[in-house]
Formats: structure tokens, C-alpha cells, sequence
């Protein structure tokens, strides 16, 4: 088995978890696969709920709750895109977002862009990244 699956067993073998944090020293996979056993149907059953839906993401009051019980990664972007309204505001100002893009690509907008302090918004990221993820250990990049 690899270190990229999502086999709960996989957290014996590996020392970070899905999202590339460390566990915590006090990290019992035993007990944690018994969690994710006990919660994997009700998971499918959320899951079934999610692909009923069939992509109509009309904000009711059923998709608030399905909303506020977590959605599935793989209805995440679709799902945000529809209740945030992007996806109509992308389609409906395609000129607009089309030339923010191009703008974007002519420079390197992270790196140029100054805050009061005269510090550049690549700089606070780069110094934020440790603090707001402690756990992760740095690429090879920084």
C-alpha cells in the first residue's frame, strides 16, 4: 500500500496523515480505524444523499443541512461554485474574469503587490505558511 491512499490501515505505516500533517505523538491508528469503520456508513449514506442531487445545488433548505453536515470532496468545487454564485458571475462576466486572468499573467502579482509595511504578499505567506500550518514540514522550496 502507498502513503496516498485513503486506507485508514495505511496510518500504521506512514507518519503523516491525509492532508500531510504529522500525527500527533499520541496518535492510536488502532482506535482511529475503529472510528472510521464505525462512521463509514454513515458516510455512504451521505454520499448517496450528495449524488441524488445530480448537481442541482438550488439553495433549499435540504442542501443547507446536507451543507452543514460536510460536503464530500468530490462535490466540494462544484458545489461552492454554485451556492457562492461564482459560477453565474463567471459566465456572466467572462470579459471581466478573462482579462483579470491576463492581468494576473503579465506580472507577478504575489511579488509585487506592497502592504504598509512595504512588505510584498509572497513575503507575509511565505512567513504565515509555519505558523498556520506548524505541523507540515517545509519543502524544499523555502
Amino acid at each position: 500500500m502507498n502513503a496516498d491512499s485513503n486506507d485508514v490501515n495505511d496510518a500504521t505505516h506512514v507518519d503523516k496523515n491525509e492532508y500531510g500533517f504529522d500525527w500527533p505523538p499520541s496518535f492510536d491508528a488502532a482506535k482511529h480505524a475503529t472510528y472510521v469503520e464505525k462512521h463509514k456508513k454513515k458516510e455512504e449514506k451521505r454520499l448517496k444523499k450528495w449524488a441524488a442531487l445530480n448537481g442541482n445545488y438550488e439553495k433549499t433548505d435540504s442542501l443547507k443541512k446536507l451543507i452543514r453536515k460536510g460536503i464530500p470532496r468530490q462535490y466540494r468545487c462544484d458545489v461552492w461554485m454554485s451556492v457562492s454564485s461564482a459560477k453565474y458571475l463567471m459566465q456572466n462576466n467572462r470579459d471581466r474574469y478573462n482579462a483579470l486572468i491576463r492581468k494576473c499573467a503579465d506580472k507577478d502579482t504575489y511579488s509585487n503587490i506592497r502592504d504598509t509595511s512595504g512588505e510584498t504578499q509572497l513575503d507575509i505567506i511565505q512567513r504565515d505558511l509555519p505558523r498556520t500550518f506548524p505541523e507540515t514540514r517545509p519543502s524544499k522550496n523555502q
